[in-house]
């Protein structure tokens, strides 16, 4: 495992670089319950000795789909992880309620707006291609602050993982689903939801709706 959000002094120097590591996991649940206690065990049995380990965001959507974005410091200190005893009991448990599993280890990263909050009541993550990815990361990174952010207080910001063969996964923390809806519907940002739907392709969603939410040791407002 792998997957979380963030707060903190170094932290947040490297998330802003681009430095810090992302494993993105996307599978089908086939058992939730399961899939929840074991999701709680890790934060409470292994997580104390995952080094590197910054936080993670996870949770199953609607269909049935189970998304995670967990965060380590770097590609060394994931790696250090997956390779202990104790992590491969935990993942080979937990592979028995999930199936049509997908890892994607990210190590080109960023934050936009503010990051995200472990207080978000909803996130949303979105996985696709884009056919212009520096015009995606200038909507998002540079011109979402100023052209959408002041207008939306319940967008709390997010992060891009980009996958090595070119796809990405993108999340957006909100403060709840309520408040995001209401802001979906507002005409004045039509154009910067046209300018970003322009250059993303093949897109699914997962909503979020009970969110799980984690940071380690060191913390930094990240999504």
């Amino acid at each position: 495992m792998t997957a979380t959000v963030t707060t903190g002094d170094t932290s947040e120097d490297r998330q802003q670089e681009g430095t810090m590591f992302v494993e993105v996991i996307k599978a089908t649940v086939t058992d939730r319950e399961l899939l929840r206690r074991q999701w709680t065990r890790w934060g409470t049995e292994l997580e104390p000795g995952a080094g590197g380990f910054l936080g993670a965001t996870a949770g199953v959507g609607g269909d049935g789909t189970f998304m995670a974005m967990v965060r380590f410091d770097s590609a060394e200190a994931a790696s250090r992880n997956a390779t202990r005893a104790e992590q491969t009991r935990w993942w080979v448990e937990t592979m028995g309620c999930l199936r049509d599993i997908e890892l994607h280890d990210c190590t080109e990263t960023e934050q936009w707006n503010n990051g995200g909050s472990d207080a978000a009541g909803f996130v949303q993550i979105r996985q696709g291609v884009s056919n212009d990815p520096a015009r995606l990361r200038d909507l998002y990174v540079n011109q979402q602050p100023h052209r959408m952010g002041p207008h939306r207080p319940e967008v709390l910001g997010g992060l891009f993982a980009w996958h090595p063969n070119g796809g990405f996964t993108l999340s957006a923390y909100f403060s709840s689903l309520e408040a995001a809806r209401e802001g979906e519907q507002l005409d004045e940002f039509k154009s910067f939801f046209d300018d970003i739907n322009a250059v993303m392709q093949d897109l699914i969603y997962v909503d979020l709706v009970d969110p799980w939410l984690s940071s380690g040791p060191r913390v930094v407002a990240v999504g």
